[in-house]
């Protein structure tokens, strides 16, 4: 199962898998789900020291990340990757 997952579905009622987090992207706030783990990955921090530098964090409800969903969908695609390598090579 692919651990980014785009919903595309009004957020009420729905539930955010254990171990993850939504953020809103973008002008039109899209939707995403992703592992609580990038919280961790410095190139994830790094994008969020810059989010609030700009725009602060003062937001009421989930995180939002102002900045175009395809910037944020190649950042995901990134952490997948790196993600990925780490996973195997820990397993050699």
């Amino acid at each position: 199962m692919k651990e980014v997952l785009l919903d595309d579905e009004p957020a009420a009622g729905m539930v955010v898998p254990k171990g993850c987090l939504v953020v809103y992207v973008g002008d039109e706030m899209r939707r995403f789900v992703i592992p609580i783990s990038y919280l961790r990955l410095p190139t994830f921090r790094a994008q969020m020291e810059r989010v609030a530098k700009e725009f602060g964090f003062h937001h009421v409800g989930g995180l939002q990340i102002p900045c175009e969903e395809e910037h944020f969908e190649e950042l995901l695609r990134v952490l997948e990757e790196l993600r990925s390598a780490k996973t195997m090579k820990t397993k050699t």
